[in-house]
């Protein structure tokens, strides 16, 4: 048995601790030296375990500025009303109440457009595939403001269009940040959050208790999965976080009482198993004292996280002479989605661009380049998913 464990971070992550190493773009060796990993080949499907990996569909949020063809759905009604590029006003302009309303359709015009992209371009990967990747596990943030209709738009254009598992997390995005504004937006969202981890059997760290005047909900929300090839040789250990390690909140809605903690213990004992005693940033984790003389015996251990939208990028840290990467695996107001290969030999992530199928003659997306994932090293290396955007 091949294991694995695979952290996902919905939040913020901190970088305490990252290395100076200067991002650079991908070189030609950089993109050719791994293998990939052939799911169709007869060999190798039903050895290989494979994901789609993604954060942020994020209703109703703008797409980013680097995103072209999703700014062109905007431009006439951004001139119009004398918004620039964001979506915002310069800050010479009071807008008036038509001006905000403006504003507010084209963030729901461009996140419609560029979760349209996303979707169809995931759908036709999916279906490219002789062997279908197990499951579409979305980061977190999967709405803006984490009100029912965002989360109606979601569960349509998601949940019910894409024909392999899709794995969710939380974001602050979705609960966290509209607490103030929108109680009943927070316990509505926590409410079908709870719902969906049952529903789709994650073993999650929550706890429900009743009394006679209220129902206490606690825990971290994370949740963790053990997910394996199809011959059952090749599995990953799956943890998902929801938010950093410093989140958490505390409130009462009608009879409900939420205390939501921070996912910090719960990643310390997950990593306590794998003889990895603290992660508090990039490159700090430590192992705790074990025999690792056998290099095989070491925790293959990948970091993936998403919510900063524009980053596509890899972190590959060099911790007692071996590999464990960090990475930004893409988001949909950029367009970018990654796939992750592994059997019992090696691990293999490639970036992708989604891009409109109309634009692109069908095509739907763009290959970018591929990271081998494990394996010893000397140095720490950051490196981009294909960062030069195309037209």
């Amino acid at each position: 048995m091949y294991w694995l464990l695979f952290v996902f971070f919905a939040g913020l992550f901190s970088f305490a601790g990252c290395s100076s190493e200067p991002v650079m773009s991908f070189s030609r060796k950089f993109a050719r030296d791994p293998t990939p990993v052939n799911p169709r080949s007869s060999k190798n499907a039903n050895d290989t375990l494979s994901l789609l990996l993604m954060g942020d569909t994020q209703y109703y949020y703008h797409c980013e500025d680097i995103n072209n063809p999703c700014k062109l759905v905007t431009e006439d009604i951004r001139g119009k009303y004398h918004m620039i590029r964001n979506n915002s006003f310069p800050v010479e302009i009071t807008p008036n109440q038509t001006m905000l309303e403006a504003q507010e359709t084209t963030y729901k015009m461009e996140s419609r457009y560029a979760n349209r992209v996303q979707k169809e371009s995931l759908a036709k990967f999916i279906d490219d595939q002789n062997v279908k990747p197990s499951a579409l596990i979305i980061n977190g943030d999967i709405t803006q403001n984490g009100r029912q209709d965002e989360l109606e738009e979601f569960h349509t254009n998601w949940l019910k269009n894409i024909s392999i598992p899709v794995i969710l997390g939380l974001g602050n995005h979705d609960y966290q940040d509209n607490l103030k504004t929108c109680k009943n937006c927070t316990h509505f969202m926590l409410m079908w959050y709870t719902a969906y981890l049952k529903k789709m059997y994650l073993n999650a760290d929550l706890q429900k208790t009743r009394n006679k005047s209220e129902t206490l909900v606690t825990g971290s929300m994370s949740w963790k999965k053990k997910m394996c090839s199809a011959n059952g040789k090749t599995c990953a250990h799956v943890v998902q976080l929801n938010n950093k390690l410093d989140y958490g909140l505390d409130f009462t809605f009608n009879s409900v009482r939420w205390n939501i903690s921070s996912p910090r213990s719960y990643i310390l004992n997950e990593l306590n198993r794998l003889h990895v005693s603290e992660i508090d940033g990039i490159g700090d984790i430590r192992f705790t004292e074990h025999d690792f003389s056998d290099l095989e015996q070491v925790p293959r251990i990948a970091v993936f996280n998403a919510h900063w939208h524009e980053s596509h990028n890899a972190t590959i840290e060099c911790i007692y002479g071996l590999k464990v990467p960090f990475i930004f695996v893409g988001s949909v107001p950029r367009n970018r989605f990654s796939f992750l290969q592994m059997d019992q030999n090696k691990a293999i992530i490639t970036g992708y661009e989604a891009i409109d199928m109309t634009l692109s003659k069908g095509a739907g997306f763009r290959k970018l380049e591929s990271v081998k994932l494990f394996g010893k090293c000397e140095k720490t290396v950051r490196l981009q998913f294909g960062e030069v955007p195309s037209s």
